[in-house]
């Protein structure tokens, strides 16, 4: 695929195809099958007055707890870089349409899109029929189990090759309905928004931004199979008077009455101290399709 040369009045124009928006930019369907995602002007996500900051790595390093804007929030610190190894985002889209050749069970960017002959945003795949991975939560738990293995694989695969998917268990809000990871039919995990500030490429192994895309899978993961709120948990069992252990012992009490499911303590401590790591998960998972049978 070709990159995609536009003028500020084509994309203005296409504005009866867009289908969907976020905090980075407005997705557009151009045609069945392929998406247009255009990045939002930095004038457009900052008051009047700021200028954003960045690093000599070309990082968004600007101070966003100085100020609030409907698409700009303070989570966006979560993306600076302290290693210096970071691949800038529109260096990043080449070297995903480079990386495409090695990652085969999920789509990368197919390839940049020029505004006025500036890099404005990328060419993706559409994923059509899908939606929100969190709808998976009603189907029953062997179907769950299996999804979420299959995505786990797909996360070791762009793992292995210095690709971060560091926003997995982003969760759905009345502005933005939208996830990271979607299901499609039949029973198919598909991780998207693998450009920008959702995904971190790298040259050389980032062990911070491996643990950070490792956290957010188990976390998306056990919220699935648990049906339990994992940031509303880490908050009480913070403000809670009772010890670690006790508070676990709480937890899995409360995870057997929701979700029917003898959830191992050691797992959910690991998780809660953020050192479970992602084999001890997929050992987890196939632990229980075997006993299932499956």
């Amino acid at each position: 695929m070709e990159p995609v040369y536009l003028t500020k009045e084509d994309v203005r124009n296409l504005t009866a195809k867009k289908i969907a928006h976020g905090r980075e930019g407005n997705i557009y369907r151009v045609k069945r099958g392929v998406l247009y995602k255009i990045y939002h002007a930095p004038e457009g996500v900052f008051k009047t007055g700021m200028t954003p900051i960045y690093d000599s790595e070309g990082v968004n390093i600007t101070d966003y707890k100085q100020f609030r804007h409907q698409h700009i929030g303070p989570k966006t610190l979560r993306y600076m870089d302290n290693e210096g190894n970071r691949i800038p985002k529109e260096e990043a889209l080449f070297k995903a349409i480079e990386r495409q050749k090695f990652i085969t069970m999920s789509d990368l960017p197919k390839n940049v899109i020029y505004v006025d002959n500036k890099i404005k945003g990328c060419v993706l795949k559409e994923h059509y029929p899908a939606w929100q991975i969190h709808v998976i939560e009603s189907l029953p738990l062997p179907i769950r189990i299996k999804i979420l293995k299959k995505l786990l694989i797909m996360v070791k695969e762009l793992l292995e090759h210095n690709i971060y998917p560091v926003d997995l268990a982003q969760i759905p809000t009345v502005e933005y309905p939208y996830t990271n990871v979607l299901f499609s039919w039949p029973f198919e995990p598909k991780i998207i928004d693998l450009d920008g500030e959702s995904t971190v490429y790298t040259e050389y192994f980032s062990q911070k931004y491996y643990d950070k895309a490792v956290i957010n899978y188990n976390q998306l993961c056990i919220e699935i199979l648990t049906h339990i709120d994992s940031e509303k948990m880490l908050e009480e069992i913070g403000n809670c008077s009772l010890s670690f252990e006790d508070s676990v012992k709480i937890y899995l009490q409360k995870i057997k009455e929701e979700s029917h499911l003898d959830f191992p303590a050691e797992m959910l401590a690991s998780f809660l101290k953020d050192t479970l790591t992602l084999e001890e998960t997929e050992n987890y998972l196939t632990r229980m399709l075997k006993k299932r049978n499956l």
